[in-house]
């Protein structure tokens, strides 16, 4: 494809929100510009199974992320560092649901129809690091970089050692944790209001909200959902990638709330997760096996 026809293909999936076929997405994409006409059906077939900007529905059909998840509710857990400091690190913590080319920094989230604002917490690396882990672990000082030019120029100072305290953007929910009486155990449910803009609403769920039995039913969807994606996909190129594709081939439960924490799903409940720096090898060792 040139330039032209893949700016082309961008503009038209912006276009829809949901499913689409690929006969209608070449017509567009010849309307802009026609070059390599003989070509531009398998060029832009592999380019959208390669970038893995939408799952497959059917010969020449997928489903956009954005309509996948859109509509999808996920949980948050706040942990107790957070619930201290009266503040909320968004993190990896909308992996998969969010647009992946925002940065956690640009997501927003809302407070019965308030934008919450944020605010600065310093800390060591290692205390910030466990936020970011979803990403992989070896990016997690990359994510922290991008947070702020100070930041970036701590790292970039030495190569070879973190630097001893960095600065992350991260939500001001003093008011919202004592407005809420908010203790350990209590969750956010996150609906989006925007897939695109990245923009969340909040509402609290208390801790004895959900019956355990129903929690276990998630969770074993969830068990469902990694291994079909490991069988269908193999290792992915990254572990967000994995995940989504988690979501897309397991059951239904698995969309459905109540529901762990992604996070809490994968470092408590299960034993461990590895993933290699281009997610050659991704394994996950579920509990009790």
């Amino acid at each position: 494809m040139t330039v032209n026809q893949e700016e082309a293909l961008y503009d038209f999936l912006d276009s829809v929100s949901g499913t689409f076929e690929l006969d209608d997405l070449v017509a567009y994409i010849k309307k802009i510009e026609s070059e390599w006409i003989n070509r531009l059906i398998v060029d832009v077939e592999a380019f959208i199974n390669l970038q893995s900007i939408a799952f497959p529905a059917g010969p020449g059909r997928w489903v956009l992320r954005r309509g996948f998840f859109e509509p999808l509710s996920f949980v948050i857990s706040p942990t107790r560092l957070e619930l201290v400091n009266g503040i909320l690190i968004p993190g990896h913590r909308c992996v998969p649901f969010a647009n992946s080319n925002l940065l956690p920094h640009e997501i927003s989230f809302f407070w019965q129809g308030s934008r919450i604002p944020f605010t600065t917490t310093e800390g060591s690396p290692e205390e910030f690091y466990p936020y970011y882990a979803i990403f992989g672990e070896e990016y997690a000082p990359q994510f922290i970089a991008s947070d702020n030019s100070r930041n970036e120029d701590a790292f970039n100072n030495d190569p070879y050692d973190d630097p001893p305290e960095v600065s992350i953007k991260t939500l001001d929910m003093r008011n919202i944790y004592r407005e809420a009486a908010f203790v350990p155990g209590d969750r956010f449910l996150v609906r989006t209001v925007d897939w695109k803009a990245g923009n969340f609403r909040l509402e609290k769920v208390g801790r004895d909200e959900w019956l355990e039995a129903e929690l276990q039913s998630w969770f074993q969807a969830a068990e469902g959902g990694f291994e079909k994606s490991f069988k269908k996909l193999g290792p992915a190129s990254c572990t967000e990638e994995q995940i989504a594709y988690a979501y897309w081939y397991g059951e239904a439960r698995m969309r459905e709330v109540p529901a762990y924490a992604l996070e809490y799903y994968l470092y408590e409940k299960t034993d461990r997760i590895e993933t290699t720096a281009y997610g050659i090898e991704t394994r996950f060792w579920y509990a009790g096996r």
